[in-house]
């Protein structure tokens, strides 16, 4: 039987992955939010509002300002989300690459064939209102 991967155990990767001293500023947290956004739709496989709010316990709202980004960026697809780019098949991680998918998930980057160029929805803007 396999093992299921929680949450929390996204959140330990991606505190592992992107130590920070002052890991409760209102800036730490919400990179690390769109960050374990971002892993959580890999590791279950879908990029479905619904499915990413039940596992991660993000507010919608959060949820739907990355999905607009990625999608936007067709980086989500109906398929799932498109990790060729940073991930391997082995599993090798491209950290320059997979912080590109950060920076269009919070709405700072476009790819060059996003369906709306230079219009994004400011995902940090949107978590930081939620949390206060």
């Amino acid at each position: 039987m396999a093992a299921r991967i929680t949450f929390e155990q996204v959140e330990r990767l991606v505190c592992d992955w992107f130590s920070d001293p002052e890991p409760e500023t209102a800036c730490v947290r919400g990179f690390r939010a769109i960050v374990s956004l971002l892993l959580s739709a890999v590791v279950l496989g879908t990029v479905e509002p619904g499915k990413l709010r039940r596992f991660t316990g993000y507010h919608p709202a959060f949820i739907a300002s990355v999905a607009w980004n990625m999608r936007n960026n067709r980086l989500w697809t109906a398929q799932g989300y498109d990790t060729s780019h940073w991930l391997s098949s082995s599993g090798e991680v491209d950290e320059h690459l997979f912080l590109r998918d950060f920076d269009i998930a919070s709405g700072s980057v476009w790819c060059p064939d996003a369906e709306f160029l230079c219009d994004a929805i400011d995902a940090w803007d949107v978590y930081q209102q939620l949390e206060s």
